[in-house]
């Protein structure tokens, strides 16, 4: 990210009226936020590397409007590789989860498969399923986010799941 482009960012999160924005692509990590009512910045934000070094997609988070409840932070589960998008086992089986139920990490919330070959992906951290974005059997492209978990503790992983 340039200087240009940094600047333009915090153009945009001024002129929107928010308490905090997060920006993170594949190099760097930015978070901005309001110094109080005004939406003026105290000082110049600036880009951070991220810490685990992943090749993550930009992805914009951006944080309620004051007048807004806190809104929940999802963890967003993504598809590794393209493949076809299997919830159960087998076409009689009973799905690895559902919206709602409480999964540990580790746990498999679903197959991928690709060329014969079945990727079985995991719960990234502990929590409940608050949504699945695929569809039984049908193909899912790389890095589409599949599912969501509301994790049990926000602070034990930030990253998204690959």
């Amino acid at each position: 990210m340039d200087s240009k482009e940094l600047k333009e960012i915090i153009a945009v999160f001024r002129a929107s009226g928010l308490e905090k924005m997060t920006l993170e692509t594949a190099d760097c990590k930015l978070t901005l936020e309001a110094a109080g009512p005004a939406t003026a910045l105290n000082a110049p934000a600036q880009p951070t590397p991220l810490i685990n070094g992943e090749n993550d997609p930009p992805e914009i988070s951006v944080a309620a409007h004051k007048d807004q409840p806190q809104a929940v932070q999802l963890k967003e589960v993504r598809a590794p590789l393209v493949g076809i998008f299997y919830r159960a086992p087998g076409e009689d089986a009973e799905p690895y989860v559902n919206v709602g139920d409480k999964v540990k990490k580790g746990q498999t919330l679903f197959i991928l498969e690709a060329m014969k070959m079945l990727n079985y992906i995991e719960a990234p951290c502990d929590g409940i399923i608050r949504s699945i974005k695929a569809e039984n059997a049908v193909m899912a492209e790389f890095d589409q986010v599949l599912m969501e978990i509301q994790p049990d503790n926000p602070a034990d992983d930030q990253s998204d799941t690959r």
